[in-house]
């Protein structure tokens, strides 16, 4: 019994030590500074939805599925290349906005599809489409000789990335020269130079008696971007991610439209590039491969103007828009290289 009363004491002493140690309670301190407010959070599953909902997901993909790019045109050649597979290929347009370039060729390249375009989110607010390109863009034919760029803004940048001139005109690479040496028969600025075309730099600009506009005033278009037009709201298998020009866009400046010959302006260039089609083969400087259906420049030393007229023939055949994304420019490209290429 005297050991348990012994053991109960031992176990009470630090009770009454805290017990003995603690006096009364002093005054309360001043209040302390308010903190900074927060803000509102975004609940992050509507958010998301917004792109990754199934309604979402299946109206995009019909959109994509009626675009060329879905197509994958020239992928299994030039989408496994190297040098062409940075625009020609998924995997070579993410190795390069990742590395800044393509180390070597792909053996099974495959089309664009939502990830080349949209990388990984960054902010997962409603703003965030998580391009990978956003920032302005080098022009590839100044690279060498200038260095300038371009900022379309609007998100069209990841557009003009691909989609412009990869080689600068004669006058560029040998000024003052009277001719121009082709050599090899896919000489020329190259597929899809819109980019070019849209802002009025990059082709080339003979002199002739159709003035070249002034970029630093206003003309035709200058205030459009490629999302302006070939994102616009979907309609009719246009606009959206299809990424065809869509009628719609029109509306706001020239009303109802049935198509883009406004004022015959595609009709007249049309016209006037089959003219230069047809002096440029008159001299010499193209002639038609059968074997692959196509028109090529032939090999071969050029008056520099001929070269330079081959030059905007083939790049404004490739554009594609007959003179609409931006009619002036067009119209003194390919009416001056008429004037340069008498036959």
């Amino acid at each position: 019994m005297k050991a348990r009363w012994i053991i109960l004491v031992i176990a009470l002493i630090p009770l009454l030590a805290m017990i003995g140690c603690k006096g009364d309670t002093g005054p309360t301190g001043p209040a302390g500074n308010d903190g900074t407010d927060g803000t509102d959070g975004v609940d992050g599953n509507v958010t998301c939805l917004a792109c990754h909902g199934t309604d979402a997901q299946n109206s995009i993909s019909l959109q994509y599925d009626r675009s060329g790019h879905a197509v994958g045109e020239n992928v299994d050649y030039a989408g496994g290349r190297a040098s062409c597979a940075r625009c020609h290929s998924h995997e070579g347009f993410v190795e390069t906005m990742n590395t800044g370039g393509v180390d070597a060729d792909f053996t099974n390249p495959s089309p664009i599809n939502c990830g080349t375009c949209h990388g990984i989110h960054d902010t997962f607010e409603e703003d965030d489409y998580a391009l990978r390109l956003t920032d302005a863009v080098a022009w590839e034919f100044d690279e060498d000789y200038g260095g300038t760029s371009v900022d379309l803004g609007d998100n069209s940048n990841m557009c003009a990335y691909c989609h412009q001139t990869r080689r600068a005109e004669p006058a560029i690479t040998n000024p003052g020269e009277e001719t121009f040496y082709i050599a090899y028969p896919y000489w020329g600025p190259h597929h899809g130079p819109q980019a070019n075309v849209m802002e009025g730099l990059g082709m080339a600009e003979i002199a002739g008696t159709i003035a070249y506009p002034d970029l630093a005033g206003s003309y035709p278009h200058k205030s459009l971007t490629c999302v302006d037009c070939h994102m616009d709201e979907y309609a009719e298998g246009t606009g959206g991610h299809t990424w065809e020009a869509s009628l719609g866009s029109c509306v706001d400046c020239h009303g109802t439209l049935e198509d883009f010959d406004y004022n015959g302006v595609q009709t007249e260039m049309e016209a006037d590039l089959e003219t230069l089609r047809f002096s440029l083969e008159m001299l010499g400087v193209i002639e038609y491969d059968e074997e692959d259906a196509e028109w090529h420049p032939v090999v071969g030393t050029h008056d520099a103007d001929h070269a330079r007229a081959f030059f905007n023939w083939i790049g404004l055949v490739e554009d594609r828009s007959l003179g609409v994304h931006n009619p002036r420019y067009f119209n003194a490209l390919v009416k001056n290289s008429i004037e340069a290429t008498p036959h």
